[in-house]
């Protein structure tokens, strides 16, 4: 993973990254041989569909939106210890995930916010 930018706002933080490209692809090729194993396609067995097949029925940006939806709280997870997020003081909760460059295989680029901890007040 590689933060790209960070943006301090009043109640949040926002963390721009990418992916690191060779955990993204073995991801999407894993996304991509389960809905192999479980597409209907007439011809062919259910779990005996190969891949070059799926290729032709499903767009490379479905394969990979369902790849994010699979594995975004790992990138969080990986987010979270990383030393840029440790000195932000955001809370451990994503307030939103955008997605900023998503292109099939190439590694993604989402914006990841975060709530900031509340400052207490002195009397």
């Amino acid at each position: 993973m590689k933060i790209l930018s960070t943006t301090n706002n009043k109640n949040d933080v926002t963390f721009k990254i990418e992916v690191d490209g060779n955990q993204w692809k073995e991801e999407f090729n894993k996304t991509k041989k389960n809905i192999a194993k479980n597409i209907n396609i007439q011809g062919f067995r259910k779990g005996h569909v190969p891949t070059s097949i799926v290729d032709e029925r499903v767009t490379p940006e479905q394969i990979a939106y369902q790849t994010l939806d699979k594995s975004q709280n790992n990138i969080i997870q990986e987010l979270i210890k990383t030393k840029e997020f440790s000195n932000s003081n955001c809370l451990d909760s994503v307030n939103n995930i955008e997605i900023v460059e998503l292109k099939g295989s190439e590694a993604p680029i989402l914006n990841i916010t975060f709530d900031l901890l509340p400052k207490v007040l002195k009397n």
